[in-house]
């Protein structure tokens, strides 16, 4: 059984900087400012019991794959557990992987039905969170896309469901999935500070691909200040993420040049 790669290096891999040209932005167009979240909540996985599972679920999906969890307990000094996650497909392809999860926060996961092709037909997003730092409490979560025929390789995005999530243009069909991370830089005339950076993903062929070169959706960037962090608090329910359009505040901009210094992008 071939196994997708846990964690694809994403939007935040270190391969090259990005030098966007102001005028291939695309002027004042900004359109990227009204992306609307998209995609709809499915309910959560049974529970059940197997032998050997610390915790197990399942469920029947609508798309017609059936998938199943079982979280094994890890060693004593990994302070991870192992989540064994089985995938079979409607034409009966079955993909098998293992995830490490931080054994604090436990089995955290949510799934989604997002239409990205815009023709009506739904992939389902599995996103799990392998852990969440303290300070801010970033969460750290792993997105694979499972369709009729396979499972995509993990797309990282950092507090899926509330900052990073699938979006659509207003009015129009089709989807992207924004892809978001925390990140250390700095400005002209401004101290060292943390950015959020966003990268934009569609979804083709059975996987991720960035769209760096789109003038429409541009690697997007924006300083974390009093103001960023009340929107991102707003996101936080008690039982739920909800997602924050961080993007369309004014202080949010495309990356031209060098400047949040280190944000590196893979294409």
């Amino acid at each position: 059984m071939k196994k997708p790669q846990a964690g694809k290096s994403s939007c935040l891999a270190i391969f090259f900087i990005i030098f966007f040209l102001r005028p291939a932005l695309g002027g004042n167009a900004e359109n990227w400012r009204n992306e609307v979240p998209c995609g709809r909540r499915l309910p959560e996985m049974q529970s059940v019991e197997k032998t050997d599972c610390k915790h197990a679920y399942e469920a029947s999906l609508p798309n017609g794959g059936q998938l199943s969890v079982c979280v094994e307990s890890g060693t004593d000094d990994s302070f991870c557990d192992v989540a064994n996650i089985l995938y079979r497909a409607k034409n009966g392809a079955v993909k098998e992987w293992k995830f490490d999860i931080n054994q604090i926060s436990g089995f955290q996961y949510r799934l989604d039905a997002v239409d990205f092709a815009g023709n009506g037909h739904e992939v389902i997003l599995l996103g799990v969170m392998r852990m969440m730092t303290s300070g801010i409490c970033i969460a750290y979560w792993t997105v694979w896309a499972l369709s009729e025929d396979g499972v995509s390789d993990g797309l990282l995005v950092e507090d899926y469901g509330r900052m990073g999530f699938p979006t659509r243009s207003n009015g129009e069909p089709g989807a992207l999935m924004l892809a978001t991370q925390w990140r250390g830089g700095t400005e002209p005339d401004r101290g060292f500070g943390k950015y959020l950076l966003g990268v934009w993903y569609r979804y083709e062929n059975g996987n991720w691909h960035s769209v760096l070169y789109d003038r429409d959706h541009p690697v997007i960037y924006r300083r974390y200040l009093f103001s960023h962090e009340k929107e991102r608090d707003q996101g936080a329910g008690a039982e739920d993420y909800k997602p924050v359009t961080w993007y369309r505040h004014k202080s949010a901009r495309p990356v031209v040049g060098p400047y949040p210094d280190d944000f590196l992008v893979e294409p």
